[in-house]
């Protein structure tokens, strides 16, 4: 999985990456999701991210 990275003050990585890495720049520390093959993505980052606790029903 690619990294968030800052290259001439834009982001890259997957869109997943870019939103995790907003939300802990803005100091959440709670995810609340449900799992599922449309936030597959999201989940995958998640799993990666520190800083983030995820809450999900399963």
């Amino acid at each position: 999985m690619t990294q968030v990275t800052l290259q001439d003050g834009i982001l890259s990585g997957t869109t997943a990456q870019i939103l995790l890495r907003t939300l802990v720049d803005n100091g959440v520390r709670d995810v609340f999701a449900l799992p599922g093959i449309q936030n597959s993505d999201l989940f995958d980052a998640l799993y990666d991210a520190k800083g983030l606790r995820t809450i999900s029903d399963q």
